[in-house]
């Protein structure tokens, strides 16, 4: 066998029985782990033995009473190894640090308002700098930084190529920007770590295909499925800009009828503004509203204005229609909608369940799950990335 497959089997299998160790911390010995991998008594030896070298794991014996002698069990060393995960947007800036056991040891953001493509690197290096200065010893013992970046983006080579939302956003060179940490740099769109962290919350293993659908100043949608991210189709990452039937607003990018136009975050603030100015909103349910935002329109359904009560409404039925065109393509076990919309009033769950057992076969229907806007998702879904990307579990099986 040549050298690199057997180097790269090496790293697999170190690589699964530290995780398997992660995700049974404390309750396996070597010889379940033998039971569970197939590895031979010699291979888990060894790579335990490595593993307890290289600080990561650390064995203690059982305190369970039994006769003869005690299994000894395999714990996490937490504080062996740290994974860094930074998420940016035109809202603000997310940081979060989780250890070797996955759990998250440090969460800090900065907020920021239609900002430039300068104040969200300043924003992203000042929550990284401040990282550093106050823990210096968990920044040694981090290997790299897992950046989550919003918009079309190169993730080989850490370019963010557009993000319709800040104009000035193009061709912004994050792996030069940040090339100064001296940690690996790894790049990932928004969604895919939210997906992901996602995932990781819910305890959701690859046999479970999830679709993350998310919308805010623009529409979004990430799969999983069979055991890895479906990042490079066309359809997955241009959603927002696909024709929405029996629209006709103009959309940011230029076009007409997109879904983006229809659904985001800025759309709603416009449609909302546009029936102001035409006088069809309750004028007496606007005392004390210096300026018609997303607040405000939530507050008038709540109070039954009805334009309010339209607006939101046909935001349901243009998510609805997004949604079944996704359906076409993909039939995941999981739908999550993310969004600015709060489930309190819109009720979209309940909604897009109902519609579309209408036209999908109920062994097809999806279950659909609605979760309020999620920057910090984003943030640790990046340092399960970093995690991922130390211990390789996909390369086991070469």
């Amino acid at each position: 066998m040549p050298k690199t497959l057997v180097k790269a089997r090496q790293a697999g299998r170190y690589s699964k029985v530290f995780d398997l160790i992660r995700r049974n911390n404390g309750q396996l010995s070597r010889f379940d782990i033998c039971k569970l991998t197939g590895y031979s008594t010699t291979t888990v030896t060894a790579v335990v033995d490595r593993l307890i070298a290289d600080g990561l794991v650390v064995e203690d014996e059982s305190q369970e009473s039994r006769v003869g002698r005690r299994p000894s069990l395999l714990n996490i060393q937490c504080d062996s190894v740290f994974f860094a995960g930074i998420e940016c947007n035109a809202m603000g800036v997310n940081l979060t640090v989780a250890d070797a056991s996955q759990a998250i040891v440090l969460q800090s953001s900065t907020s920021l308002d239609s900002p430039q493509t300068e104040e969200i690197l300043a924003a992203m290096k000042a929550l990284l700098d401040q990282f550093i200065q106050e823990n210096p010893e968990i920044w040694e013992k981090t290997p790299s930084v897992t950046f989550s970046i919003p918009g079309k983006l190169n993730t080989k080579t850490g370019v963010g190529i557009q993000y319709r939302t800040v104009p000035d956003w193009h061709d912004v060179d994050f792996s030069a920007q940040f090339a100064y940490l001296g940690k690996r740099l790894i790049f990932l769109n928004n969604v895919d770590a939210m997906l992901t962290g996602y995932r990781t919350e819910h305890n959701l293993g690859p046999d479970r295909s999830v679709m993350f659908l998310i919308i805010r100043n623009s529409a979004g949608v990430r799969l999983f499925s069979k055991g890895m991210l479906c990042s490079e189709l066309g359809i997955v990452c241009e959603i927002g800009h696909m024709k929405a039937e029996g629209s006709t607003r103009w959309c940011a990018c230029g076009k007409k009828g997109c879904f983006d136009a229809e659904l985001s975050s800025t759309a709603m603030v416009s449609k909302l503004r546009e029936a102001h100015y035409a006088g069809l909103l309750d004028e007496n349910m606007l005392s004390g509203d210096s300026e018609l935002t997303l607040d405000t329109l939530f507050r008038l359904v709540e109070q039954g204005e009805p334009t309010a009560e339209r607006l939101l409404a046909e935001a349901g039925d243009f998510l609805f229609q997004m949604l079944n065109i996704l359906l076409a393509f993909f039939r995941p076990d999981i739908v999550v909608l993310s969004s600015f919309y709060p489930e309190s009033i819109c009720h979209f769950s309940e909604m897009l369940q109902t519609r579309l057992a209408e036209h999908l076969e109920d062994d097809k229907m999806p279950e659909i799950t609605c979760i309020p806007p999620a920057n910090a998702l984003a943030s640790f879904g990046a340092t399960i990335v970093g995690y991922e990307t130390a211990f390789p579990n996909k390369v086991t099986e070469i």
